[in-house]
């Protein structure tokens, strides 16, 4: 476990090699290279021209040659200053690489600059640039069928130097947004719109959602006119990978939102309100949260639930 102000310099690097296609990843290397051999030549033209030539008339040739590079550079230091500025001043930083997704399309048009050279030299080599089509044509069709199998929650792929999704998960932050919930109700709306009973057509279900700071506005994700209720109320709990909020209750799991093998939200149904336990730390944020938007809450002794993380 690593505390969000003292991260490694390698955490941000280390996120974009785990998260980032593997077609993309060897674009960028090859992009990478042709900078830096650019900047090198820039350099050299730099040393050579002030030696020889001295004074203003020395900077001539190495202006011309930043000039024509221009677009390349403001690219490059686009894509790396802000993960510098991460690094040396170690900023604060959450849930994987959110706070420096602006520079992802500055790393794509390194990619594709090293892809345009990248072709014009192939153009010599049809049967080297046959197998590389192919293999950029399996890696698009691998990777969208991956998008597919994780729909909608595409963002938490990771690629085979990670070990793919199923395998990331426990060392990386997958779902950090929480956004199964959303893919959870759904289900749990599709269960009771063909639910034979016909309680909840009569009954407003009351439902709990485990979204840590955001539990009082949760109800904005419902479709249904239910009830968003406290978690000692509820007739049903959808909790969240990252936020559990349930363990030895009176409850059973009735949907799992499952995508690659790797549970991301489960749907629990809680039996009548017999032998419940409270715990005081989940009811008391709720309790914190109601009264900030201005809404009374009730506990009820006889109907409550043991909180606890699941292991």
């Amino acid at each position: 476990m690593v505390s969000t102000n003292a991260l490694p310099w390698s955490y941000i690097p280390g996120q974009l090699l785990a998260r980032l296609p593997e077609g993309f990843l060897a674009l960028l290397a090859i992009g990478f290279v042709l900078s830096a051999r650019l900047i090198t030549r820039l350099i050299r033209v730099c040393i050579t021209e002030f030696r020889d030539c001295g004074g203003l008339a020395g900077l001539k040739a190495p202006g011309l040659l930043m000039a024509n590079a221009r677009g390349t550079l403001v690219v490059l230091a686009a894509a790396i200053a802000p993960i510098a500025f991460v690094i040396v001043t170690h900023a604060t930083h959450y849930d994987g690489i959110r706070h420096l997704l602006f520079i992802i399309p500055m790393l794509a048009l390194l990619a594709a600059g090293a892809l345009l050279e990248l072709a014009s030299h192939l153009r010599r080599y049809p049967m080297t640039a046959a197998l590389v089509l192919m293999l950029a044509l399996a890696q698009l069709l691998w990777s969208g069928s991956m998008m597919l199998r994780l729909h909608p929650l595409e963002y938490v792929a990771f690629n085979a130097l990670a070990g793919g999704t199923q395998n990331a998960a426990g060392r990386f932050e997958l779902d950090y947004l929480g956004a199964a919930a959303t893919e959870a109700i759904r289900m749990l709306e599709r269960r009771l719109d063909n639910d034979p009973s016909g309680r909840f057509t009569r009954d407003r279900p009351r439902v709990y959602i485990c979204l840590f700071g955001r539990e009082w506005m949760a109800d904005t994700l419902f479709r249904r006119h239910w009830n968003l209720v406290d978690l000692d109320e509820a007739d049903f709990i959808i909790e969240t990978a990252r936020w559990p909020c349930i363990r030895h209750a009176k409850a059973v799991v009735i949907d799992e939102v499952r995508r690659v093998g790797v549970t991301f939200a489960r749907v629990w149904r809680l039996q009548p309100c017999v032998g419940r336990q409270y715990v005081r730390s989940a009811s008391d944020r709720i309790q914190k949260l109601a009264r900030w938007k201005g809404r009374p809450t009730a506990r009820h002794p006889l109907c409550r639930i043991q909180h606890h993380r699941i292991g």
